[in-house]
C-alpha cells in the first residue's frame, strides 16, 4: 500500500538551501580527504613494492612430496645412489659412481606436485639454491625441472616429461647459487631421444612436478657427495609494469568517479527547480503500476493464472455482443471428476496442485484464441471465438485424453468431464451457459471422464 501521507510530506518540504550548501560543503571535504589518503598509499605502496610483491617458493627434503634415489642400476649400471633427509629438511645425496654403464649416474628426485597439476613457475625470475658437495673433481652436477605438457608427455614413458637442465658447479658457486631462470635450457639428449619438434624445444615451467639433482658424465668413478638444504624460486605477485597501471587505474578510477560525482551534485543542484514535477511523474507512474497490479489481481485467479469471471467479462460480452450478424464461436465447460475426494484423502494442498496442474496443461494444448476461465472451484470454461462446435468437441476430446494420461501430483488419477456448446444465434450469455451446464451433467451422468455436446 502507498504511503501517501510520506508522499504529500515529501511534495510539500523542499530542501532548504542552506542545507544543500552544508552537504556539498560536507562532500567536497570527504573528497579531499581521500584524495589525501590515496596520495600518501600510493607512495607508500610505490616504496613498498620490493618486499610485498615478492614472492618465494621454497622447496627442500620435507615440503616435497617424496625424495627417491635413482641410478644406473635400472640400467645395467652398477653405480648406488643412497638418499636420505634430515630433520632440518636437507636432502643428502651419497653417490657411488662405477663405470659399468657407459654413462654412469646418480640421482635425487624430488617429487613436489602431481604431473597433471604441477607448479607454474613460468612467472618466477630467479632460482636459488644453498648446496655443497664433495668428491674428487670435476664436481658438475646438473638440476632437472621435469615439466608435462599434453603435447610431449606420455602416460606411459615417465623421461617423456621435459627436461629442464640447469649445469651447478658448487667450486665456483660456492654454498649458493643464484641465477635467473633463463639459465635453463632443455636437455639434448631428451631432444634427441624423443625427436622432439623445434616449437616444443624452448624451456617450459608451467607445470614442473619434479626436481632432480644429477650427477653429470664427467664426474670421474668413486664416492661424490651432495648437500641439498633447500630450493628457492623468487618471482613477484605481480609485475612491476602491471604494478604500476593497477596504481594509475585505482587513480583514474577514483578521478572518474569525483568528477561524475560532481556532475551528479551540479545536476541535483539545477533540478532542485524541477523537482517537484519529477517527484509526481514518480507518483503516477507508482499510481499506474499499483492500478496495473490491481486490475491483474481482479481479472486473474491468483491460484491457476487463469481469469476469473471478471477478467472474462470483456470477452464474454463480446462474443454475445447484439450488433453481431450472427453468432460464432464455442464455450467449453469442464468439472474435475470426484474432485472432492481428492481433496479429502490428499488434502487441500495437493487438490491446489492438481488445479494448478490442470490449468497448465489446458493452456500449452488449446488454441492459441481460446482462453481459460476458472468458473469456479474445479469447473473451468474455455471461451472459443470463430470455432466450429465439432473443432471445440475435438479440443475438449483431446483434452480428456491428455488428462487421462498425464502423471498427476501424488500419480492420482485424475480425468474431467466435458459439456461443449456452439453459441446460439440470438441466444443470450445465460441461456448458453446454461446449455453447456447442461451437457457437462449429462457427460456426469454417462459416467465422467467423457464429452458430450449440448
Amino acid at each position: 500500500m502507498l504511503n501517501f501521507a510520506v508522499v504529500d510530506l515529501i511534495y510539500k518540504k523542499n530542501i532548504p538551501r542552506v542545507m544543500r550548501e552544508r552537504w556539498l560543503m560536507v562532500w567536497q571535504n570527504a573528497a579531499a580527504k581521500f584524495f589525501t589518503a590515496l596520495l600518501l598509499l600510493t607512495v607508500a605502496a610505490v616504496a613498498l613494492y620490493p618486499v610485498f610483491a615478492h614472492r618465494v617458493i621454497r622447496i627442500d627434503g620435507l615440503s616435497a612430496d617424496s625424495v627417491e634415489p635413482i641410478d644406473d642400476r635400472v640400467r645395467g649400471g652398477t653405480s648406488e645412489a643412497v638418499v636420505t633427509v634430515d630433520k632440518n629438511g636437507r636432502i643428502n645425496l651419497d653417490c657411488q659412481l662405477t663405470k659399468a654403464y657407459r654413462w654412469p649416474y646418480c640421482e635425487a628426485s624430488l617429487l613436489v606436485a602431481e604431473p597433471e597439476s604441477g607448479l607454474d613457475l613460468s612467472k618466477f625470475e630467479r632460482i636459488r639454491i644453498a648446496l655443497r658437495s664433495s668428491g674428487e673433481e670435476p664436481q658438475f652436477w646438473r638440476l632437472y625441472l621435469r615439466n608435462y605438457d599434453p603435447a610431449y608427455s606420455r602416460c606411459d614413458e615417465p623421461l617423456s616429461h621435459k627436461v629442464n637442465e640447469l649445469i651447478v658447479r658448487p667450486a665456483d658457486t660456492g654454498n649458493m647459487v643464484d641465477v635467473p631462470m633463463s639459465a635453463f635450457q632443455v636437455a639434448s639428449w631428451w631432444i634427441n631421444d624423443f625427436k622432439v619438434p623445434v616449437q616444443q624445444a624452448l624451456p617450459q615451467f608451467d607445470r614442473v612436478f619434479q626436481l632432480e639433482f644429477a650427477s653429470s658424465e664427467v664426474m670421474p668413478a668413486g664416492e661424490h657427495r651432495l648437500q641439498v638444504d633447500y630450493v628457492e624460486f623468487h618471482g613477484k605477485w605481480i609485475s612491476q609494469e602491471h604494478y604500476y597501471l593497477l596504481i594509475i587505474a585505482v587513480w583514474v578510477v577514483s578521478m572518474l568517479t569525483y568528477l561524475l560525482l560532481m556532475h551528479v551534485q551540479m545536476r541535483a543542484q539545477l533540478r532542485s527547480a524541477r523537482q517537484r514535477q519529477q517527484q509526481l511523474s514518480e507518483l503516477n507512474l507508482m499510481l499506474k503500476l499499483r492500478n496495473e497490479e490491481v486490475e491483474y489481481q481482479a481479472k486473474y485467479d491468483p491460484l491457476t493464472g487463469a481469469l476469473n469471471r471478471y477478467g472474462a467479462r470483456a470477452l464474454m460480452l463480446d462474443m454475445w455482443r447484439p450488433t453481431k450478424a450472427e453468432t460464432e464461436g464455442a464455450m467449453i465447460l469442464l468439472d474435475i471428476d470426484h474432485f472432492k475426494r481428492i481433496n479429502d484423502t490428499y488434502g487441500h494442498l495437493v487438490g491446489d496442485e492438481v488445479l494448478q496442474h490442470l490449468a497448465h496443461r489446458c493452456r500449452s494444448l488449446i488454441p492459441a484464441n481460446c482462453r481459460l476461465v476458472r468458473w469456479g472451484g474445479e469447473e473451468f470454461m474455455l471461451l472459443c471465438p470463430d470455432m466450429t462446435l465439432y473443432r471445440a468437441q475435438y479440443v475438449a476430446e483431446q483434452l480428456r485424453s491428455e488428462f487421462e494420461q498425464t502423471i498427476w501430483p501424488l500419480n492420482i488419477a485424475v480425468t474431467a468431464s466435458f459439456g461443449v456448446v456452439k453459441l446460439g444465434v440470438g441466444e443470450n450469455m445465460a441461456d448458453t451457459i446454461c446449455r453447456a451446464d447442461v451437457a457437462l451433467y449429462q457427460a456426469k451422468q454417462n459416467g465422467r471422464n467423457c464429452v458430450c455436446l449440448g
